[in-house]
């Protein structure tokens, strides 16, 4: 997780967030 600096924190959180995100709510789906 050396990416996780001060500059990239907020960016890459999000990404990273929103792509959880989404692959649990198809995973919810697919039940």
């Amino acid at each position: 997780m050396n990416y996780y600096d001060e500059e990239s924190l907020s960016l890459c959180g999000v990404e990273d967030f929103l792509q959880v995100v989404a692959a649990y709510r198809d995973f919810l789906k697919q039940k």
